[in-house]
């Protein structure tokens, strides 16, 4: 029977090393050092676990966030577009897909002109100028 700190270790029991940090590689080596030790004295009777309870990258935490702002947009009954320098429409909410009667998929990446049509595009061309120049419209 193995021993672990001069412990009988039935065979039965198993031995897991838990830690967080895996994102890192140099959080993982010193526990994966620890395991090959404990497991030169305890067999295959160990296993290393990690755990995340480190703060979310700077990715996640933005995607995360930019999830949480599109479900609470798609609930306010009043069309919202994210139209960019080049007056291509980069995020529309669900109020406005009803609108413009095409999914979301249809519209981001193509010019609002091209989208909303010619006599949408002749009422809002200049309150989208002017928006865009940093003005109150």
């Amino acid at each position: 029977m193995k021993t672990l700190n001069n412990k009988p270790m039935p065979m039965t029991s198993a031995l897991i090393l838990y830690a967080h940090g895996s994102r890192n590689a140099a959080w993982r080596k010193p526990f994966e050092r620890v395991l090959r030790s404990v497991k030169k004295h305890s067999g295959d009777h160990a296993v290393l676990a990690f755990g995340e309870f480190m703060q979310p990258t700077l990715l996640e935490a933005t995607q995360h966030t930019e999830r949480r702002l599109r479900i609470i947009m798609d609930q306010i009954p009043v069309t919202i577009s994210y139209i960019d320098a080049g007056y291509r429409y980069r995020y529309i909410n669900l109020a406005q897909q009803q609108w413009l009667g095409k999914d979301e998929s249809e519209v981001v990446g193509r010019e609002v002109r091209e989208v909303a049509g010619e006599a949408v595009w002749a009422s809002i061309e200049e309150h989208l100028r002017e928006a865009l120049a940093g003005q109150s419209v």
